[in-house]
Order: structure tokens, then sequence, then C-alpha cells
């Protein structure tokens, strides 16, 4: 086999590993989007309140975090699609148990603990590292437009099966479905290689806790904006095919913002990191200032929809070839480090979630919300100096002969 026959065939095989990092990203959101449309059927099921439903909420985002950073590290260990597999099997498990549980407490621990527990592997920002070093140019986009596709896809389907086979045949079907994603990583666990660590520098770059806060910040942000948006577009009192219309609007500026911040990502990511946090604060301020109307809703929900998911790709390029042993003291993998981001953006969610129950929707509240997503801008300056000088001394491939 000639050189152009090799280069060829392996960019076929990392063009199949692509797809499949997509398709796996794409399927993130079943699990979630089954919780979140079958809620009031499982509370009614069990005959509970809703303050359950917070309460397996709460638990999922904090099993999540917990469990990231281990997640991982079983990426960095044998790949990404070992950890996929394994996330995918428990979700499963988690989404299908919900169908033939008997007990309230169980509801908390399937749709809570053990959910997020499979969450940690199968989320997609763990799909961003190999798809990045599979296409760089275009991998991580892809998959990060792929995860802000799946909701669209799920919850209409969801919807759906409700109403044609109901919830506990609906639950059946997004077993079978998140079974069929641990079958595909697992087909592509058995090829693939495990990843070999990289000679990441880490003289002269800020603190890998620069990176946490700033990451922390946009979880607290995102719980708040996630609740004064829903109430914005219910005080604009728009029509059922003006609502429609936003919902294209936000589906069409989360997938195109997600592709794009994980294009320009290669280079960049602390100017992308930086524009996502001046865009989080142009949504804040509009929340505030802009009066509910048509236009300003329309002009929400493309900045929500811009902010979604287009702060992992940047987030996930610079804990992939920033930090190494000089700063952590010992040697953290790119999952790991990840997946220590992933733990900061669901205690940043936590708590601001429990700030907005506790304080509302105060004015000093969200004013001092303005200030810290406005701080939390300045350190992304600086990444991009250290992310050029560790891509500079990285050991080059050789071309095969």
């Amino acid at each position: 086999m000639g050189g152009d026959e090799r280069a060829a065939s392996r960019r076929a095989t990392a063009g199949t590993a692509v797809a499949a990092c997509c398709a796996l990203a794409l399927l993130t959101f079943a699990p979630r989007a089954i919780v979140g449309v079958y809620q009031r059927q499982l509370l009614n099921a069990f005959d509970l309140g809703g303050d359950i439903g917070a309460n397996w909420q709460a638990a999922q985002a904090l099993c999540w975090g917990v469990c990231a950073p281990f997640a991982g590290m079983l990426a960095d260990r044998l790949g990404y699609f070992h950890a996929a597999a394994i996330g995918a099997v428990l979700s499963a498990i988690a989404i299908a148990a919900l169908g033939i549980s008997t007990e309230p407490a169980n509801l908390v621990f399937f749709a809570g603990a053990l959910l997020g527990a499979g969450l940690s592997g199968f989320a997609f920002p763990l799909a961003l590292i190999p798809a990045a070093r599979l296409d760089a140019g275009r991998g991580a986009g892809l998959v990060a437009a792929s995860a802000a596709f799946g909701p669209f896809v799920f919850t209409p389907m969801a919807f759906a099966l409700l109403a044609s086979i109901g919830w506990v045949g609906g639950v059946a079907v997004f077993a079978a479905a998140l079974c069929g994603g641990a079958a595909v990583a697992t087909a592509f666990a058995r090829r693939a290689k495990p990843p070999t660590q990289s000679g990441d520098i880490a003289g002269g770059q800020p603190s890998f806790a620069a990176l946490g806060f700033v990451v922390a910040v946009a979880g607290v942000d995102f719980a708040f904006v996630s609740q004064r948006f829903q109430r914005y577009v219910f005080d604009a009192e728009l029509s059922a095919n003006t609502g429609a219309s936003l919902l294209i609007a936000f589906c069409a500026a989360s997938v195109a913002s997600a592709f794009a911040a994980g294009a320009l990502s290669r280079a960049r990511p602390g100017r992308v990191l930086a524009a996502v946090g001046a865009a989080r604060l142009a949504l804040t301020l509009w929340l505030i200032l802009a009066p509910p109307s048509r236009n300003s809703a329309f002009v929400a929900a493309v900045l929500h929809g811009a902010t979604w998911l287009s702060l992992w790709p940047p987030v996930a390029a610079l804990a992939t070839r920033w930090f190494g042993p000089e700063k952590t003291g010992f040697r953290l993998g790119p999952g790991i480090r990840l997946g220590l981001c992933v733990l900061a953006w669901q205690i940043g969610g936590l708590a601001g979630g429990w700030a907005h129950f506790r304080f509302g929707a105060s004015l000093p509240l969200w004013w001092a919300l303005t200030a810290m997503t406005a701080l939390a801008i300045w350190p992304c300056a600086g990444f991009d100096g250290g992310f050029s000088r560790a891509r500079a001394v990285l050991p080059r491939r050789r071309a095969k002969p």
C-alpha cells in the first residue's frame, strides 16, 4: 500500500471515529430529555410533589460533577469510547429502572445519582478530546454542534412516544437507544488504541484555578439565566407560532455557535472563551434592562442559544494542551482536567440555583452576577499566550516515507 493510500485510509478511519463521536454526543441528551418530559408522569406514578423532582435534579448534577474527573481518568487510561460505553450502560439501566421501580426513593437514586454517574462518562465534553485529535479543524465543532442539536431531536420524540405508547413505553424505547449507543462505543473501543500523553508544557501559564473560576462563573450564570429566560418569554405573551419560531432561533444559534466555537478553538481558544463570556454578559444585561416583547424575546433566544454549549470547545482545547506536571504537581491527563472543569460547572450551577431559590430574582443579586460575569472575562485574555507556547513545543509527528 502506497503512501497516498495509507493517508486516505487513515482519513477514512478518522472520519468514521468522528462520526461515532458525533452520534454519541447527539445521544447524550436522550436520558435528560426523557426525565424532563416525563417528570410529571413519574411524580404522579409515585404520588410525589415537585420538591422530589428538584431533589433528583440536584442529585443528578452533583453526581455528574463528582464522577466527571473519574470518567476523565478512565478516558485518559483506556480511551473515550470505553468511558462512553460504561456511561451509556449506566444511563440505560437508570432509564429502564424508572419504568419498573415501585419505591419513591428509587426515583431519586435512578433519575438522580445513577443517571448523573452515567452522564459523567457519556456526556459530550469528553468526546471533544478524541474528535479534536482526529480532525483538528472540524472534529470538535461537529461534536459540539451534534450535542447542541440533541434536544431538538429527542424532546419531540419523547412527546410523540408519550402520546402514542405512554411514558412506560417511551422509557423502554430510550433505554434501548442508549444500549445501541453503548454498542457503538464498545465497537470503537475495541478498535481504538489507548491514548498517548503528549508533552504538555505548563511554564508561564496562569494557574488551572483561573480556568476553573471562569467555568464555575459560567455555571452560576447559566442557572440564573435559564430561570429568568423562561419567565421572560412567558411575560412577552407570545403566540404559539411565535413560540415555535423562537425555538427554531434558539436551535439555529446553538448549533451554529457550537460548531464555530469548536472550529475556532484550535488556534485561539482564549479569545473564543472571552467571546462566549461577552455574549453571556450581553444576555444578562439584556434580561435585566430590556422589557419583555416579541423582538426582545428573539434577541434573548439567540444570545441564550449562542452561549449554551459554546463554552466547552475552548475549555476542552485549553484543558487538553495546556497544564502539565509543573503546575499540578503530578501528571493529569486531559480527560481528568476536563472532568474537573465539569465539576466546577456543576458546583457553580448548584450554587446559582440555590441562590436563586433562596433570594429570588432580586435586582442587586442580578447586578452582582453581572459583575462576576464581567470579571470572568478578564483571565481569558492571557489564555492564548500559554496555549500558543504549548503548541509550539509539542512534538510533531514525522512523516512516514
